[in-house]
């Protein structure tokens, strides 16, 4: 379809976009389920290795749980909405996309389309950006993927240092922190 966008029509360009992000996301909705499944027994073998290091409390525990659980599928999720964005990831079929965010308002679907615009150079706009946290304000695991995506986009391109220093204030990213988050993060996927 990024080949092709000319001959293809509206219909058509329209059908491909939905099957693509159905795929992405019926294949993401498959390993997690799958991974709950199994997050119960991963979840006692890590009590079981927190418990041979001592920690103090079974609150200390089950944050260090939650939090490596939280990670793993916070990992899985950006693979998958990268995976997606990449696929589709032109300039050409921006509006395309646009008309397909609209078309299914919900969160993954407004991260791939971000995760789309942040493939290129000056994708960046701070006000959707932040109108767009906003919206995530009760879905954390969707807030901190928006901040992954953006934290790449300003490591990959080069953005003025007074929209950097903003759309990390409105979104409360540390970019000395993130930055090393990120680089892990990378090395994983």
């Amino acid at each position: 379809m990024k080949n092709y966008f000319g001959s293809l029509d509206g219909i058509k360009k329209s059908d491909i976009l939905a099957s693509t992000y159905d795929l992405g996301f019926k294949g993401l909705h498959m390993i997690l389920n799958d991974f709950e499944n199994f997050q119960t027994a991963l979840s006692d073998n890590i009590k079981e290795k927190i418990n041979q290091k001592k920690v103090s409390s079974e609150v200390d525990v089950n944050k260090i749980i939650n939090k490596f659980l939280f990670s793993f599928n916070s990992g899985i999720i950006i693979a998958f909405i990268k995976k997606i964005s990449d696929s589709i990831a032109s300039k050409n079929l921006l509006i395309s996309i646009g008309k397909m965010e609209d078309k299914n308002n919900n969160p993954a679907t407004k991260l791939v389309s971000i995760a789309v615009k942040l493939n290129f150079p000056g994708g960046l706009d701070k006000d959707m950006i932040i109108k767009i946290d906003k919206s995530f304000e009760n879905n954390y695991l969707a807030k901190t993927i928006l901040k992954f995506l953006v934290i790449e986009h300003l490591y990959k391109f080069v953005v003025k240092y007074s929209d950097k220093q903003s759309i990390c204030e409105n979104l409360g990213i540390n970019l000395i922190k993130n930055r090393q988050i990120l680089d892990k993060k990378r090395k994983k996927i």
